[in-house]
């Protein structure tokens, strides 16, 4: 096939007017060696084609005085029947449709019967072109004698196109979507949560679904809880006010932070090699100290056999100490007014 390039045509077009004066939309193919399609391809219309050249199309003028009207039949360059002249540089440059038979009878014939929107790839040309020189699909395939695979929307995808096909059309069908938003990412979920983050601050679990384009359960089915999902995007929700904190413990711990001039991370949260979570009420960052206010249930058998496999799975961890206040004990030495303060 011989590309024509723009400035050609222009070029082409200007001299033929400047030398001979008339040059009619009909003269086109003959004239220019291209035909009305391509003008359109190239330049959006015949009449925009003109204006780019900064020359005019002329129109036949009768003995009436009238203008004689284009015609809107369309003329196509290719079929034989119509009653124009054809270039022969344009006859050279176009393909016969005897190729285009021979070749879907090929495909045909070595792997039987193929869907229709995979017609213009065996032929080598697109849909609008297929209609123009075979009057639609259906139509060449009783020229060509070919039949069509039915497209069955149950039907697998590898078993419709074939692994290879099948996994392109997956891979780029996912591609269209993360870019249209309606696949949820990692990188997506990350990116939201750190900016809620930074607009907000800390803020509890139950407020994913309120302030997030996503919900919790989205984060869990990626990254398999919230918790692993703070870690890995970098953020710290707030302890929920009514969920690991006993009675007495903020007033405990915030006693504890003023007696020795600490600070305490509350709701502290380690994870141990077979993903199990540990949260403690208080840790001292600056000295690795792990503070933990034992409530009446702390005593009960069962859970002192867990809790102390939890102190010696945190003890290994971070290498800490650990310090467990009871709860009455602590109530009762804060609480207790000495003698001398009567006096």
């Amino acid at each position: 096939m011989v590309y024509i390039s723009k400035d050609f045509l222009i070029k082409k077009f200007q001299n033929e007017v400047d030398e001979n004066g008339i040059f009619m939309k009909k003269d086109i193919t003959l004239r220019l060696g291209t035909n009305h399609e391509t003008l359109r391809l190239k330049f959006g219309s015949c009449d925009n084609f003109a204006r780019v050249a900064n020359r005019e199309f002329k129109s036949v003028i009768l003995k009436s005085g009238k203008i004689k009207k284009q015609s809107t039949k369309k003329k196509v360059a290719w079929n034989k029947g119509l009653n124009h002249k054809i270039d022969d540089r344009l006859k050279k440059r176009m393909i016969s449709d005897e190729v285009f038979i021979e070749r879907a009878q090929k495909e045909f014939n070595k792997n039987g019967p193929f869907l229709k929107v995979e017609l213009p790839k065996i032929l080598g040309i697109n849909h609008q072109t297929v209609k123009n020189r075979f009057n639609g699909s259906d139509n060449f395939a009783k020229i060509a004698n070919i039949k069509f695979k039915k497209y069955n929307q149950n039907m697998p995808l590898e078993e419709r196109l074939g692994k290879e096909k099948a996994k392109l059309s997956i891979e780029k069908n996912r591609k269209t979507k993360i870019k249209n938003g309606m696949i949820l990412t990692k990188d997506f979920l990350i990116e939201k949560a750190q900016e809620k983050f930074k607009q907000y601050g800390e803020f509890f679990k139950s407020d994913i679904d309120k302030i997030m384009p996503f919900n919790q359960q989205t984060i869990r089915n990626k990254f398999g809880g919230l918790d692993e999902f703070a870690e890995i995007a970098n953020i710290k929700f707030k302890p929920s006010p009514t969920n690991r904190l006993g009675k007495n413990e903020k007033f405990i711990l915030d006693n504890i932070e003023v007696e020795n001039d600490i600070k305490l991370e509350r709701q502290f949260s380690v994870k141990i090699d077979d993903g199990t979570r540990y949260y403690g009420d208080g840790y001292d960052k600056v000295n690795n100290v792990w503070h933990e206010v034992y409530e009446k249930n702390h005593y009960l058998s069962k859970q002192i056999i867990k809790d102390e496999k939890r102190m010696v799975n945190i003890r290994s961890l971070l290498g800490c100490v650990v310090i467990i206040h009871d709860e009455q004990s602590e109530l009762n030495r804060m609480t207790h007014t000495s003698l001398s303060s009567f006096l």
